[in-house]
């Protein structure tokens, strides 16, 4: 909920800050849809010309998941997915990775791993990585006999009785990043068309929006974990089936979490 009202809040910030744009054109630049002075244009680093300008938002936990969930795997080679659903006839202009990273001091071995995988995301051409934040913190239980609450320090699993610590991870951000971002290359006409690879229903408000400044939006997503709320906002819904991930399979080295 609080998610969902940051990002509403997005919106409308971007929105009164549009309406402060100068109406007219003095010196001759070309207006855009709504009467308004074109933003610069975008550079578009892939080149292409008047191709169909493709931009692609990628939530990495939503997407790391999906991949347990569906194909018992973690990772898969990001170049090959981003060509996957650009597709050759529309150019890319940029891919954007979201996922949040582990405080140094709590975690440095694991903070090591996220750093030498979004060093390799990094690597890959007309693909950025962006943060938020990864709360990590204890679990507390209430009896239900005397209503005292309690931290639940380790848990075995059933099957093999190896010894888990018990802690919950909150991601912080995360969301509110892809909405900010997919609204403001809206507005700055950076892209014809965004594909968004979530099942996060909160940013379906941030979808709509961008729909009513005449972009198109695809939600690419796993069926199993997709928002119905999510695709009825988006122009398309492509899913990721098992036939078509697993040519994308790869390995990145460094720890996906």
């Amino acid at each position: 909920m609080l998610a969902l009202l940051a990002i509403n809040n997005i919106i409308m910030m971007i929105l009164l800050a549009d309406t402060h744009l100068v109406v007219g054109s003095p010196n001759g630049e070309s207006m855009n849809t709504r009467g308004l002075v074109s933003p610069t244009p975008f550079v578009n680093l892939g080149g292409g010309g008047n191709m169909e300008k493709v931009m692609v938002f990628i939530d990495g936990a939503a997407m790391y998941f999906g991949l347990l969930d569906n194909l018992q795997a973690d990772d898969i080679d990001y170049q090959k997915f981003v060509d996957f659903l650009v597709t050759e006839d529309r150019k890319l202009v940029r891919a954007y990775y979201y996922n949040s990273i582990v405080d140094q001091g709590v975690d440095p071995k694991r903070y090591s791993g996220q750093m030498k995988f979004y060093g390799a995301l990094n690597n890959i051409p007309y693909f950025k990585t962006k943060y938020g934040r990864l709360l990590i913190r204890d679990v507390k239980l209430r009896c239900r006999r005397c209503g005292e609450r309690f931290v639940v320090s380790q848990a075995e699993c059933p099957k093999c009785k190896e010894p888990h610590s018990c802690t919950s991870e909150i991601q912080k951000g995360v969301d509110v990043k892809i909405a900010t971002d997919i609204l403001v290359h809206a507005f700055k006409d950076h892209y014809d068309t965004a594909i968004l690879v979530t099942g996060d229903g909160d940013l379906a408000e941030a979808v709509e929006q961008v729909s009513q400044e005449g972009k198109h939006v695809e939600n690419a997503f796993f069926q199993k974990g997709s928002s119905p709320f999510l695709r009825d906002k988006s122009d398309v819904f492509t899913e990721l089936t098992i036939t078509d991930m697993k040519p994308l399979m790869g390995y990145t080295p460094g720890s996906r979490r």
